[in-house]
């Protein structure tokens, strides 16, 4: 049995990480068995990069969401992506760049910089049991700030980097269209990973200015929806 450290699920999200989303979406779409271990500050010690998620499989720990589905691509022989074509495989490059190194760090910017979204997103990692631990979160708060002004984005203004990730979007929802999955008419993998980033933009708890600009978008709106409803009911039933 595969377990998959990850933080718990709160408020209306699957998962704080978009990281965390993808990989479970790909466990569910690929009929993976698998079980959820919350990280607690006592586990998250034990994360092979020091991040969320990681995985225990076959006696070690793997981590990185996608060196976890290469690895269970081969072991479990998943063809969620061979039918893409070369131009498919190309937009699926084009978007994983896209979300996994700018607009993640949008996202990152309105949970963590505006004053009173922190705390929430804090509560969102580790759950009640979080409460009164205040220095933990200005911590990340702290490491959060410092690694969005090394990254560039979070050097500029909020109106600047909403215009920025409004773009992202644009080019999300252009891709889409009227599709009924990302890349076609049935799932695969660039679903795990686009809508792992849009079910924590649309289901944000902080309801920040992104998670607002991101819900006018009716195709991304209910492609989140459809994607949810599919792969986890439990919460979506919402």
């Amino acid at each position: 049995m595969i377990t998959l450290y990850q933080p718990p699920q709160t408020f209306d999200l699957i998962n704080i990480s978009p990281f965390c989303t993808k990989l479970e979406t790909f466990l569910r779409m690929a009929n993976i068995p698998y079980q959820c271990e919350p990280v607690s500050m006592k586990t998250f010690m034990r994360a092979p990069n020091g991040k969320v998620p990681w995985v225990e499989v076959d006696g070690k720990a793997i981590p990185d969401s996608d060196l976890i589905i290469n690895y269970l691509t081969d072991k479990y022989v998943v063809t969620l992506s061979k039918g893409y074509s070369e131009e498919n495989s190309a937009l699926l490059t084009a978007t994983q760049r896209l979300l996994e190194e700018h607009l993640y760090w949008g996202i990152g910017y309105f949970r963590w910089v505006e004053t009173t979204n922190w705390p929430i997103t804090v509560l969102s990692i580790f759950a009640p049991n979080m409460l009164g631990k205040k220095p933990i979160g200005m911590l990340m708060k702290w490491s959060s700030v410092k690694q969005l002004k090394a990254h560039g984005l979070g050097r500029h203004n909020a109106e600047t980097i909403l215009t920025k990730c409004k773009q992202d979007l644009d080019t999300l929802s252009a891709f889409l269209g009227d599709s009924t999955y990302y890349l076609g008419d049935e799932p695969g993998l660039a679903d795990c990973l686009v809508f792992g980033f849009l079910d924590g933009i649309m289901h944000d708890p902080t309801n920040n200015q992104l998670t607002k600009a991101a819900q006018k978008y009716d195709n991304l709106r209910e492609y989140c929806e459809r994607m949810g409803s599919q792969y986890f009911p439990e919460v979506y039933s919402r």
